[in-house]
């Protein structure tokens, strides 16, 4: 009996030792499985983590893209706007310059037509004086008639700006006078003056038209 309660202690021992074998073997198993397990799981992690990066990342170019196209498509039609300016301020230009040329050539064409006006009444006077000159029997009359015409021909040239050059009994000077001879000079006092005058000259609102032919003593 005491035979038989040995080999059933022995018995019982080992069914708890299988049964801690089993249970470690389990144990073992299901970590074993979680380790294989984890590697997937981390890399499904981190497929999901690449993939919500990538989304960010094509998010955000989608949003450079669109602020990009927004800017070039203000670029384009302010570039628009400026050659339309340009163009328009091209056009204008181009008229004035066509204007101002017209204008000078039509001021050219006219700018004597105001002294022609005042000078038309004096030729009235030389019409008349040449018909007196035929029936006239005095000629002193005649001669103040002239001198008469003369005088207004002088006034209406005067007023317009003409003026006389002062030459005879004055220094030579070579910007306003032409030397055309030289004579001996009477006295020390004439030397490198004007002793005589050939042509007058003169000048249009102080502006010389025409040089004085003058001599000069030597």
């Amino acid at each position: 009996m005491e035979k038989q309660a040995n080999e059933d202690m022995e018995q019982t021992q080992g069914e708890v030792v299988d049964e801690k074998k089993n249970e470690t073997s389990a144990t073992e198993d299901q970590h074993l499985e979680a380790e294989e397990e984890s590697p997937k799981n981390e890399t499904e992690k981190n497929k999901g983590f690449s993939k919500s990066k990538k989304n960010k990342e094509f998010e955000k170019l989608a949003e450079e893209k669109a602020e990009l196209e927004e800017k070039l498509s203000a670029s384009e039609k302010l570039a628009s706007e400026n050659r339309d300016k340009y163009l328009r301020m091209f056009s204008e230009f181009d008229n004035y310059k066509k204007r101002v040329a017209r204008e000078k050539i039509e001021l050219i064409d006219s700018a004597s037509e105001g002294t022609i006006k005042k000078l038309l009444p004096v030729l009235d006077d030389i019409d008349r004086a040449n018909e007196m000159m035929d029936k006239a029997t005095d000629v002193q009359a005649v001669k103040d008639g002239c001198n008469l015409i003369f005088d207004k021909i002088k006034n209406i040239l005067t007023s317009c700006g003409l003026a006389e050059m002062e030459t005879t009994g004055e220094d030579f000077d070579a910007d306003k006078h032409e030397a055309i001879t030289q004579l001996p000079a009477a006295s020390e006092d004439q030397k490198n003056k004007i002793i005589d005058t050939t042509k007058k000259g003169y000048t249009l609102n102080g502006k010389i038209i025409r040089f004085a032919q003058v001599v000069v003593g030597c």
